[in-house]
């Protein structure tokens, strides 16, 4: 299913000319794209060929990610498996929204990435491991859109205009995911420390003046004109 080429076969299509990429550059660190022709007959039909096979798309990107990833074929965590399909799914389907509103993706369609990538903290998998997994996904997505095409013409055409939106998906999606995770990996740490200082600071105990000398003494404070135990100070 996935093109052994990997990101090899992205970086050729992109060069074939300006048909793959019109309009595509690179803006303020953001690759801003042309958006797509809702009515080219080719995006109509690599929509609907993509849609018909998402299931065993989504089924093929999880399975690359554990073929060739390892922390996550080692991974003890019950629930990741499913995460990582969720994940994949809800990136697929926001590919294909793109697909028929010819617009590119939004950070806004990456919601689901930021709440994975709080998941995969937790689930002990590293940035670098999330991102790989990430990217993977993203290549069987190319792939998909590959065979989708088949040898019509029109398809064809049409993918090599896709190949643009789905770097930038990868670009996109790859910046959001690792944000979230730094930023969730930050929060976990901040807590563990708050929660490693908390013993010390209940085993110190509180402190108590030292009366061996006599009663303490009484002082008069600056406000309102209470008296208060000259150990304590006043606030």
């Amino acid at each position: 299913m996935r093109d052994p080429c990997g990101l090899a076969t992205i970086s050729a299509s992109l060069a074939v000319g300006d048909q793959a990429v019109i309009g595509a550059e690179e803006s303020g660190g953001e690759m801003a794209v042309v958006p797509l022709s809702t009515s080219h007959p080719g995006t109509q039909r690599i929509a609907a060929a993509v849609q018909a096979s998402l299931d065993e798309m989504v089924a093929a990107a999880t399975e690359a990610i554990w073929a060739e990833v390892p922390a996550y074929a080692s991974s003890r965590d019950d629930q990741l498996r499913e995460d990582v399909a969720a994940h994949v799914r809800a990136i697929f389907l926001a590919f294909l929204a793109g697909l028929t509103t010819g617009q590119p993706a939004r950070r806004a369609d990456f919601a689901v990435t930021r709440e994975q990538a709080t998941r995969r903290v937790a689930q002990g998998i590293s940035l670098a491991d999330f991102l790989q997994a990430f990217r993977i996904g993203q290549l069987t997505l190319w792939q998909g859109v590959l065979d989708a095409a088949g040898e019509d013409a029109a398809a064809r055409e049409a993918a090599l205009l896709v190949v643009a939106h789905i770097m930038q998906l990868i670009e996109l999606g790859s910046t959001i995911a690792g944000e979230a995770y730094v930023a969730a990996q930050q929060h976990v740490l901040a807590e563990g420390d708050r929660v490693r200082r908390g013993p010390a600071r209940r085993s110190a105990g509180p402190t108590c003046p030292d009366h061996r000398d006599g009663p303490p003494r009484l002082v008069q404070a600056e406000h309102g004109g209470v008296q208060v135990p000259a150990d304590r100070g006043v606030p």
